[in-house]
């Protein structure tokens, strides 16, 4: 009966599941970089949204991962090299190469709604409680202090063809710019025009002047720049339009329209008069093909997810066809944080098992032994006394593990060294980081295999026979084979982790947690008598 209701219950659970995050494209870009933002569900969840961010240089034309967001990006921007990102829940972030910081947030927690820079300022379009508007040029040094004051904005109203000063009201949407410390306004937008997502809106500094493109009421598309004397005057008027982008691509600054066919068209903003440009689109660009547009790198760049597989498309700046689609490949940063906390973990509860469990029972014996009768206590007691005395010191075990993983230790200055030379953009390289792993992994089954072949067959490894260290039982017997297996397995473990390697120093016989997994010690052939036993002696 339960197999007969089982398809039943599964069609339940999955009406009841939330549905998967869909697909989203963002694209930014310059004279020198690229940037990519798809948004999708999450790999744990899949109503949960998650955002890759994939960035392209133009000198070497490969692409890096940049970030991996758990939110749903909005909006993308940049200054300079840094990009900017709005996210979902009123936040933002600046991101670079290896780095980022999170965005200080907009006076009075007015919502983010836009950013706009150029290789030295960033603007950003909020709505919120506003007051007096601030005119004065600031500097534009690119900082990232946190901001500790809440100025205020006044408000404006659009005029025919200007916007002049007006009378400040609580909620209204305004024109930020980044000083050296906090956000300064600078404008204030009219509530003609509608204006209540990121994607309502878009924003781009033209000749440093921010020019901003929105809908008003009646539905039509304007365009607005905001001159150095806080008037805004209005560039030009189109139809409805159901998507839209201001593209800058060096002197010809562009209006991108979701009208005209499946790529869209352009046409130049000081000819919004005219017809626009329609861009031939791709052979395999399907009308539910997620899709974004930038101006990046000379040309204009039309990216979409066709069969979830992610293609760009590229133009020129007058709108021709430039060659075939191509398939971008999506570079994420390698995720090895999450492994390498599980085996830290498991370090950890070998660690505690191996101290406070064998240890206890160690410390009983040697406290016991004093007290053995029989034939032969006598003699087992002087053993374990005589090896307690020739256990190794920290120093000696220091100076004969270094030799012994030599081969980790000459490929970690290889890689470096090939890095340095190379520079830092060949460290997302997807077969520059498969050959580095292999070399790694290489290097491990050397440092494996010679330290366990060598005990094996003579009870200590190269630098222990050069320090004259060997490898015992707790009783100085010879350990069994499986022993040393188990020893040096872990010591690969210890060696990644390093911060287990403390043990030795604490532990009473100075042992590392590879000795404790496998009931050995590491004694000193010809340790020179310790000065307490010296003193006994006496």
């Amino acid at each position: 009966m339960c197999w007969y209701l089982a398809p039943a219950v599964s069609r339940a659970l999955a009406a009841d599941a939330p549905p998967a995050v869909p697909t989203e494209l963002h694209a930014h870009g310059n004279d020198e970089w690229y940037w990519i933002a798809k948004v999708g569900p999450s790999e744990s969840d899949a109503a949960a949204p998650q955002t890759i961010i994939q960035a392209r240089n133009n000198a070497t034309n490969r692409w890096v991962p940049m970030a991996r967001i758990d939110a749903r990006v909005l909006a993308i921007a940049n200054r300079g090299t840094e990009l900017g990102v709005i996210q979902e829940k009123n936040h933002w972030s600046l991101l670079w190469r290896n780095g980022g910081t999170l965005g200080q947030p907009l006076p009075r927690g007015a919502i983010i709604l836009s950013l706009a820079g150029d290789a030295t300022s960033l603007w950003a379009l909020g709505r919120g409680e506003v007051g007096p508007v601030s005119t004065t040029k600031p500097s534009t040094a690119a900082v990232n202090s946190a901001s500790r004051t809440s100025p205020t904005i006044s408000t404006a109203t659009i005029s025919a063809g200007t916007i002049s000063a007006a009378t400040s009201r609580p909620i209204a949407t305004a024109l930020y710019e980044w000083n050296v410390r906090e956000w300064v306004p600078r404008a204030i937008l009219s509530d003609d025009l509608l204006i209540g997502e990121a994607r309502d809106v878009s924003v781009a500094l033209i000749g440093s002047r921010p020019v901003l493109a929105a809908r008003d009421r009646d539905g039509n598309l304007r365009v607005v720049r905001l001159e150095s004397d806080g008037r805004w005057t209005e560039q030009g008027k189109l139809p409805r339009q159901q998507s839209f982008k201001l593209l800058v691509t060096g002197a010809r600054p562009m209006l991108w329209l979701s009208s005209g066919g499946a790529a869209g068209s352009i046409v130049p903003l000081e000819q919004l008069t005219d017809a626009p440009t329609v861009l031939p689109p791709p052979v395999n660009l399907a009308e539910s093909d997620p899709r974004a547009i930038a101006a990046a790198t000379g040309q204009l760049r039309l990216v979409y997810m066709h069969e979830k597989k992610l293609y760009e498309q590229a133009y020129s700046p007058t709108g021709e066809k430039r060659g075939e689609p191509n398939q971008l490949v999506a570079v994420v940063a390698p995720t090895i944080d999450t492994w390498q906390h599980w085996l830290a973990l498991t370090m950890l509860v070998l660690l505690t098992l191996f101290v406070f469990g064998p240890a206890r029972r160690r410390a009983d014996n040697i406290g016991g032994a004093g007290a053995r009768t029989g034939p032969g206590a006598a003699d087992a007691t002087a053993a374990e006394s005589s090896t307690a005395r020739m256990v190794a010191p920290p120093r000696l075990r220091l100076q004969a593990g270094v030799l012994d993983a030599l081969p980790l230790i000459l490929v970690s200055f290889f890689i470096v060294a090939q890095s340095q030379a190379s520079g830092m953009e060949d460290l997302y390289d997807r077969a520059t980081y498969l050959n580095r792993i292999w070399l790694w992994i290489g290097a491990y089954a050397v440092y494996f295999l010679h330290t366990l072949i060598s005990e094996l067959l003579t009870g200590r490894t190269l630098g222990k026979w050069i320090f004259g260290l060997r490898v015992t039982k707790l009783d100085g017997t010879r350990p069994r084979p499986m022993a040393f297996l188990v020893r040096n397995f872990v010591r690969v473990l210890e060696f990644h982790l390093l911060l287990p390697l403390i043990v030795i120093v604490f532990s009473p016989l100075h042992q590392r947690i590879g000795d404790m997994a496998a009931g050995t010690i590491v004694v000193a052939d010809d340790l020179p008598a310790r000065e307490e036993d010296k003193d006994e002696n006496e």
